[in-house]
């Protein structure tokens, strides 16, 4: 019977849909998770017991193979392990991270976001399994918020060396495991602004967002744009645009405000390619 890791029709479970990326700001709050967690390694997944009493630690991110982890695995042309998709070896190594975090309240949507975990994490919060994911080098997104309460919570991540995903993430590399990335909480209001579209071209800014929002565009001689209503839909041409290249890279400064919350994107004007004109025909835009 295939374990959900090695299920090729699942590749992740309660893991946000992708998003453009940002940071928000302004009321939303941002709490960095990298630092020194407990640390717990094992040859094979079959061994990892109900209770983890001998723990080491190491600092995230990294690769726990240049922890003193296991080894590292290089390939070009061939799989590191027997060819039999979507099965992996039992002798699966893992390693099990785990860390207290501290919320003042919980006031809104909490999110964790991983920017990269390889291959394979399965998150659990306050002893409750929150979900899993695959694909490496994915941002992983997932919703808290049902999981936690003030205070002190415990969080914990088990990264498998091995996956289905692994089939397709074999490339010429060093294989390397562990948290690799910046791992993040996130805590925003209610019915926040989620994903964004932005499309420049050399004459205008044209924005889609999935929840009505405020907008207000500027450059360095100050602002330029301010909507009077919130919407979803914006389009704004500058009286004298200025194009990017990479000799002058002219940046504008694009915010978007809901709920006390601000999202902060950097966009240049330029001039667009076919492939772009391509995209605003199949949007409409």
């Amino acid at each position: 019977m295939a374990r959900v890791y090695e299920n090729k029709e699942l590749t992740s479970r309660n893991r946000l849909a992708p998003r453009s990326y940002y940071i928000p700001g302004g009321k939303s709050e941002y709490h960095l998770l990298n630092g020194t967690w407990r640390f717990a390694y094992f040859e094979r997944e079959l061994d990892v017991p109900a209770v983890i009493s001998d723990w080491g630690v190491i600092p995230v991110p990294s690769c726990w193979q240049t922890e003193g982890y296991g080894s590292p695995n290089y390939t070009n042309t061939r799989y590191p392990f027997p060819v039999d998709p979507p099965y992996v070896p039992d002798d699966n190594p893992c390693g099990i991270y785990e860390r207290e975090f501290t919320l003042d309240s919980v006031w809104g949507r909490v999110y964790f976001v991983l920017e990269g975990v390889a291959t394979c994490a399965f998150v659990t919060v306050n002893g409750q399994e929150v979900g899993f994911t695959q694909g490496s080098h994915l941002q992983a997104e997932f919703d808290l918020t049902d999981y936690v309460r003030a205070g002190v919570n415990t969080l914990r991540v088990k990264v498998l060396k091995w996956c289905a995903g692994s089939y397709l993430e074999d490339q010429d590399f060093f294989r390397m495991n562990g948290i690799f990335r910046d791992c993040y909480l996130l805590q925003r209001p209610n019915g926040h602004v989620r994903d964004i579209e932005l499309i420049p071209n050399a004459e205008a800014f044209r924005l889609k967002l999935d929840a009505p929002a405020n907008l207000r565009i500027s450059d360095e001689t100050g602002c330029l744009f301010a909507s009077d209503a919130p919407g979803t839909e914006f389009c704004f041409a500058p009286a004298h645009p200025v194009l990017w290249n990479a000799e002058a890279p002219y940046l504008y400064t694009i915010e978007i405000t809901r709920d006390g919350e601000v999202i902060t994107l950097k966009s240049g004007l330029r001039e667009i390619s076919v492939s772009d004109r391509y995209q605003l025909l199949i949007n409409g835009m």
